[in-house]
């Protein structure tokens, strides 16, 4: 191997200890009643209280969920600043998909003892204890598409790549036929 090789080889080896060190990879899948009293994401769902996790981004850790929703706060704010009808729907929407994306509530069905699940439909977002299937709610498609379509040019106007990093593509999230949060019904586009 020459020598160019194994310092290339080298140098990958020190970037991944480095990386390591910090990543932590998720726990095990399982849902989780989670205290959203002081969350920015509490009055999205007021009603649920036990999440699904790791959420889509691999991320469990409650502390590092807030943290990363935290990030967004500040363009958040500036579109709730400002007085104009779209900029206050894409707040909603836009809540909407960031708080159901990283905190998705988890939803459980007891299944009849006699019945035998040989595959779940949708293995990546559902798991099975005994005979109790849970599985992720995740934001729909079209609301995805619809912050896309209408916000995206505003997010562009305050600087905010971010959004295309995390909930692109759109394609990842399930369509409205399925179970899903979808855009509220106070939001017209």
């Amino acid at each position: 191997m020459a020598v160019g090789g194994i310092a290339l080889i080298t140098q990958s080896l020190l970037i991944w200890q480095a990386f390591s060190s910090h990543y932590r990879p998720p726990g095990p899948t399982r849902c989780e009643t989670i205290n959203m009293k002081n969350f920015s994401c509490t009055d999205v769902l007021p009603t649920v209280n036990y999440w699904y996790l790791p959420n889509s981004f691999g991320l469990d850790n409650v502390t590092n969920l807030e943290f990363e929703v935290n990030y967004f706060k500040e363009v958040l704010a500036l579109f709730k600043a400002i007085n104009d009808k779209y900029y206050h729907q894409c707040y909603e929407a836009f809540k909407v998909l960031l708080c159901v994306a990283y905190f998705p509530p988890c939803a459980t069905q007891d299944l009849d003892p006699k019945v035998k699940i040989r595959r779940l439909a949708d293995p990546l977002n559902s798991f099975q204890i005994g005979n109790t299937v849970f599985w992720r709610i995740l934001p729909c498609k079209e609301l995805c598409q619809a912050v896309e379509d209408y916000c995206w040019d505003r997010f562009i106007e305050k600087k905010s790549p971010w959004y295309y990093t995390r909930f692109k593509p759109c394609s990842q999230f399930p369509e409205g036929k399925q179970t899903c949060i979808g855009i509220p019904s106070n939001i017209k586009f």
